[in-house]
């Protein structure tokens, strides 16, 4: 469970999450189903999903929620676009592929 800014308690299932970003010291949630800011930091946020992967310093994604990835960025469910610097693309592409062999759960 988070809790948005206004204190609202959010059950969050792990496969819902598209994306989070970090905002200022708060993280900004990415849902199937709704956007929110959180209460607490991205790290904490990040915490609760050990599943997503940090791609930027700013952001972490679910990998079954991307759409595309090109040399600058990763399309999300959503067409929300996320940074992906050269340093990490490799390895996004690497556990892209493990995902898509069934190699990661």
């Amino acid at each position: 469970m988070i809790y948005d800014r206004e204190g609202t308690m959010h059950l969050v299932a792990p496969m819902d999450v598209i994306l989070v970003e970090a905002v200022g010291k708060r993280a900004r949630i990415c849902l199937a189903y709704d956007t929110f800011e959180a209460r607490a930091s991205f790290s904490e946020v990040t915490a609760i999903f050990p599943d997503l992967m940090r791609v930027h310093r700013s952001y972490a994604v679910n990998l079954a929620r991307i759409h595309a990835v090109d040399q600058a960025s990763i399309i999300m469910e959503g067409d929300e676009a996320v940074p992906l610097p050269k340093a990490r693309r490799a390895e996004v592409m690497q556990r892209i592929r493990a995902l898509a062999d069934g190699e990661l759960d």
